[in-house]
């Protein structure tokens, strides 16, 4: 018995050693283009990494030069801003002064009437006062009558 499991035992071997070492050998050339595979991936990857750490740089350059240039413009528009506060601030002086020159033109204007006013009245007394006193002459005359 033990001829025969020895005897199937080399048959077993003649029959699969070869197809064993076949793929075995298989085995090795697929391992072989698997690591190559795997070290082209790896090498593309570390090119992609390496890609995207550049553009992401670029990117960040370029944030960097939009922020510094929206500085600059808020700095312009605070300029601009106070510049256009400054003239509208000469504009309500102007407006005030226009409007008190205004206000104390009208004011003299008034009392200059006023004062007329009182001249022409001044002036109408002295009329009626030398009427009345003409009148008044005029009815002591000899010869005027009196009528009641």
């Amino acid at each position: 018995m033990s001829d025969v499991v020895q005897s199937l035992r080399q048959a077993l071997q003649d029959v699969l050693a070869p197809e064993l070492r076949e793929h075995r050998v298989l085995l090795t050339a697929l391992d072989s283009k698997i690591d190559s595979r795997t070290a082209e991936l790896r090498s593309e990857l570390a090119a992609m990494g390496s890609d995207l750490r550049t553009e992401i740089g670029a990117v960040r350059s370029e944030t960097v030069g939009v922020r510094a240039e929206m500085g600059g413009m808020r700095t312009e528009l605070r300029g601009e801003i106070n510049t256009l506060r400054a003239e509208l601030d000469k504009v309500k002086l102007a407006l005030q002064s226009g409007f008190e020159k205004l206000q104390h033109a009208l004011e003299s204007a008034v009392l200059r009437g006023e004062v007329s006013t009182v001249r022409e009245l001044s002036d109408l007394r002295s009329r009626v006062e030398r009427i009345e006193d003409h009148l008044k002459l005029r009815r002591d005359e000899p010869g005027i009558q009196r009528q009641h």
